[in-house]
């Protein structure tokens, strides 16, 4: 593990079609790292196997890929595209986005992505982190297929603005973190779950203040 982490001049590698395992954390921070070729037989790429590689513009998973761990690909901020061979047994890629094989769980949108994305309907869940880092995204479109929102999905991200489904039951703790452009939360008002008033995100009966947006400026007094 953490075999090539924080190597800061590799800036290519190639895996051999023998290496079935990337390790955790493997090329973690290798900040000029390009570009990457991997093998045809890889089954496993270990938790923050890539992060942090913020020069890597592109990345095509083998079809043999069975298991990604967490935080693969988070904070690679020039990481256009993660691609997946279609034979693969638990991963397929939407639009440059990985996900898992029935399109339902949204795993990671990669970093570099811009401009508005829209959230395809077949998705039910956004996973923990799944937009963290993707601060070229001016914003994100969530269908009413959505049912959870994970644990900083949205964290460090640049949108301005974002509207909460009725159909979502469950957001995760820090799901908005850090989002300093974020003017505003609205929720549908069909939502069961929670609610949303001047932008700022609450249970249904607004008892809880759960997110005051990180762009809001000015004054604000907490409701009674």
């Amino acid at each position: 593990n953490d075999a090539f982490s924080f190597c800061f001049p590799l800036t290519g590698i190639t895996i051999p079609n023998s290496v079935t395992n990337i390790g955790d954390g493997a090329f973690h921070a290798c900040s000029s790292l390009t570009n990457v070729a991997l093998g045809t037989n890889i089954i496993r790429i270990g938790a923050e196997a890539f992060s942090s590689c913020a020069s890597l513009a592109g990345i095509t998973l083998p079809g043999s890929v069975a298991d990604i761990g967490d935080r693969a690909f988070y904070s690679c901020t020039s990481l256009g595209a993660i691609m997946v061979g279609t034979d693969s047994p638990a991963y397929s890629s939407m639009d440059g986005v990985l996900c898992n094989k029935s399109h339902t769980t949204l795993i990671q949108c990669p970093g570099g992505k811009a401009g508005t994305y829209t959230v395809p309907a077949s998705v039910t869940n956004i996973g923990p982190e799944a937009f963290s880092y993707c601060s070229g995204l001016s914003s994100v479109t969530i269908p009413d297929s959505v049912i959870s929102v994970g644990p900083r999905a949205f964290s460090f991200s640049r949108l301005a603005s974002i509207t909460i489904p009725g159909s979502v039951t469950s957001i995760g703790d820090r799901a908005f973190c850090l989002c300093t452009s974020l003017s505003a939360i609205t929720v549908d008002t069909n939502n069961l779950a929670y609610s949303s008033a001047e932008g700022v995100l609450f249970n249904k009966s607004h008892t809880t203040l759960i997110q005051c947006p990180g762009g809001k400026a000015g004054s604000y007094a907490v409701p009674n």
